[in-house]
């Protein structure tokens, strides 16, 4: 999955085609699934070479979108394996981005520079280790220069010593710019129950 959100990515970056076809064998369900979960979407049934198959379809900047919000989830990911990156959020961002946090009504709200130095702390004092936070779903509304892209969520790890797990959503608000797509608001809602 990661790893065809990249590819996809590329495609879209190095082609003018508005949209990329997929096709599959229709008894290929695996396959179908994964397209769905991409986000592609079935157009129609075609026939090549007697095999009955399915075509589907996904607007190439959504491909664009998806690659910045995967980027920005790994961002956090902090691991044995994998350090956290959450210094480098500047670039998938416009200068002036906002965050909110409206759990359980917080409203806390930063400043790009004041998401970055909060999240750089508690993932490296000690209290969340081996924590990942990564895409369940999403759905997207796109414009020529703007795009609302909704995002299931879930992150778990290590939290004060105790394992916990929680789901939630976030809805990225991005702008087109020369630079390609930015993000300019994020705000999230976490559903809390630890394991």
């Amino acid at each position: 999955y990661e790893a065809t959100i990249g590819t996809l990515a590329a495609l879209s970056a190095t082609h003018s085609s508005p949209e990329i076809l997929a096709s599959t064998l229709a008894t290929n369900s695996n396959s179908i699934q994964l397209l769905q979960k991409l986000g592609f979407s079935f157009i129609k049934k075609i026939t090549h070479d007697k095999d009955s198959l399915q075509l589907f379809s996904i607007n190439s900047e959504c491909c664009k979108l998806d690659k910045l919000c995967f980027d920005f989830f790994f961002f956090f990911t902090c691991s044995t394996t994998v350090q956290h990156r959450v210094n480098e959020l500047s670039q998938l961002c416009l200068p002036s981005a906002s965050f909110e946090n409206t759990t359980l009504n917080r409203n806390e709200k930063h400043s790009l520079t004041e998401f970055i130095e909060s999240r750089q702390k508690i993932l490296n004092n000690g209290s969340y280790t081996n924590f990942e936070e990564f895409e369940l779903s999403r759905t997207i509304s796109l414009d020529t220069s703007t795009a609302i892209r909704v995002s299931n969520y879930q992150k778990q790890g290590i939290r004060d010593g105790k394992a916990f797990l929680d789901k939630g959503v976030k809805q990225f608000q991005l702008r087109k710019t020369s630079y390609g797509w930015k993000i300019e608001k994020v705000s999230w809602f976490d559903e809390l129950h630890t394991t």
